[in-house]
């Protein structure tokens, strides 16, 4: 690049003859030929826009691995001073009885003048088919959370059925024996 700067200056300086132009657009080509040649392209792949990670093929100040105790100290040097943002906060912030009631008074006045929320009336399923799917996904997700406390339950049930069919058995032959 330094090239076509050094052509550049001189051609501000003349006249700006048709020559002087074309050896600067040739010297500036000739540099960015240069510079493309040189440069390292990665390939990507197929990707989506929406699919395509930020940050991809960029350095990051973790990529060679841990800081060194240098960099870290100078990292260190850099952050002294500054205030953080939660200094002196103690916990979750409750707003006061006051505050809350203004709050109150404020949600109250926007719906008395009109206001409406953006999703009033709307469902978050497209059709009733999305719907009936989602509950069954959450019948099966627990069952599966629970899966213990099912398998347990239907045991204690099995044994019960079992303790109840050998006491009428048990009926049922002392009645024969009695007869």
């Amino acid at each position: 690049m330094l090239s076509s700067i050094r052509v550049c200056q001189r051609c501000l300086k003349s006249e700006g003859s048709l020559n002087n132009r074309r050896i600067l657009q040739i010297a500036i080509m000739d540099d960015l030929w240069e510079s493309l040649r040189t440069m390292e392209f990665v390939d990507v792949g197929d990707w989506e826009y929406e699919s395509f990670p930020w940050n991809k093929g960029r350095a990051g100040t973790y990529t060679l691995g841990p800081h060194s105790e240098e960099r870290k100290r100078k990292i260190s040097m850099a952050l002294k001073g500054n205030i953080p943002w939660n200094k002196g906060k103690k916990g979750v912030q409750i707003p006061s009885e006051e505050s809350k009631k203004k709050m109150s008074e404020s949600h109250k006045k926007r719906f008395e003048d009109g206001y409406e929320q953006w999703n009033k009336g709307q469902s978050k399923y497209a059709t009733e088919e999305e719907k009936l799917e989602a509950k069954r996904q959450q019948h099966r997700n627990h069952e599966e959370a629970n899966r213990e406390e099912i398998n347990r339950k239907r045991r204690e049930r099995y044994a019960a059925n079992k303790e109840e069919e050998r006491r009428k058995q048990r009926e049922r032959y002392a009645a024969r024996k009695s007869n």
